[in-house]
């Protein structure tokens, strides 16, 4: 299962507690690099400190998430929406 997720991105909300935190450790154990979204920046630190191929970003992206599911998006074909302040995996 490691090379499936080697040097793989993978980005997980709510990566600070529960089910997201087990998730992005799991991942980052088979090679996968994580970055976790959370508003709880001393639980996502927490969450990160275990594994150097977790990062993590105190952010609320419902907003972006939400335009771009929404019909108002349909002519993005490929963007980059910066949420963190230019932070890059």
């Amino acid at each position: 299962m490691s090379a499936k997720f080697n040097d793989k991105v993978a980005l997980v909300t709510g990566g600070g507690s529960g089910i997201g935190r087990t998730i992005a450790r799991h991942l980052a154990v088979h090679g996968c690099y994580v970055v976790i979204l959370g508003r709880n920046i001393d639980a996502l630190k927490e969450s990160a400190k275990q594994n150097s191929r977790i990062a993590y970003i105190a952010e609320d992206v419902a907003y972006v998430v939400s335009f771009l599911a929404s019909e108002e998006a349909s002519f993005v074909t490929g963007s980059d929406y910066a949420v963190d302040g230019g932070f890059a995996a």
